[in-house]
């Protein structure tokens, strides 16, 4: 559903880099926030955290890298 989401919001648009920009902007404050202390009870409403393993199974999005790599292709 994300992808196909990105790929309508691309089409509206005129382009996919925009979008691509933004999610890349989510991912690094993702990034700083992971790295801070965050309680494990708060940790489970945020969308950031490991894409690795078994985590990977109950994803409820795509890996970010993958959505900004189909925006820009």
């Amino acid at each position: 559903r994300e992808y196909v989401a990105d790929s309508d919001a691309a089409g509206a648009i005129g382009s996919g880099e925009p979008l691509a920009r933004a999610l890349e902007k989510i991912s690094r404050g993702n990034e700083r926030a992971s790295e801070s202390a965050v309680d494990e009870q708060v940790n489970a409403l945020c969308i950031f955290g490991e894409e690795r393993g078994l985590a990977r199974l109950f994803a409820t999005h795509p890996p970010m890298e993958k959505r900004i790599e189909k925006l820009r292709s």
